[in-house]
């Protein structure tokens, strides 16, 4: 009969540590919205073709959402995005990346990577962010002759 009550608690116990796991991992991590801007996009033409300085700023109202996030800068020709930099924002939001091709592009946008944050009491996700420019010395294309 004691066996048979020492294994009845022992269900009990795993069942209700079951539960509480459970119930605990099935609350949806939140989610934070977060903004990036293209501050400032200096161009310039010279000898090794097209170059991009851009600088960026992102925006949360959670600190951690802002600082260290990876940002792409790309190209963009003919509806393709190519890869052109990467990098890291400061502990401000502060991101500036450079890139260069040898002709000028139809546009360039910077990505922010969606990231998830294990805080100390809760995950929560930062969710991704872009902005993009037409380049101003570029002209715009011409409509097809008819």
């Amino acid at each position: 009969m004691r066996t048979m009550m020492t294994r009845m608690a022992t269900v009990l116990v795993a069942c209700a540590t079951l539960v509480i796991g459970a119930t605990s991992q099935a609350r949806a991590p939140e989610v934070i919205h977060t903004e990036f801007f293209i501050e400032s996009g200096v161009e310039s033409r010279g000898p090794r073709g097209f170059e991009v300085v851009a600088v960026g700023r992102l925006d949360s109202t959670k600190r951690r959402c802002v600082q260290r996030r990876r940002v792409k800068l790309y190209f963009k020709r003919n509806g393709e995005r190519h890869l052109r930099d990467t990098g890291l924002s400061s502990r401000n939001g502060v991101v500036a990346l450079t890139a260069r091709a040898r002709a000028a592009p139809d546009g360039y946008m910077m990505n922010v990577t969606k990231e998830r944050i294990h805080g100390p009491r809760r995950p929560y996700t930062c969710w991704r962010a872009h902005d993009g420019r037409r380049p101003f010395n570029v002209a715009p294309p011409s409509p097809p002759p008819p």
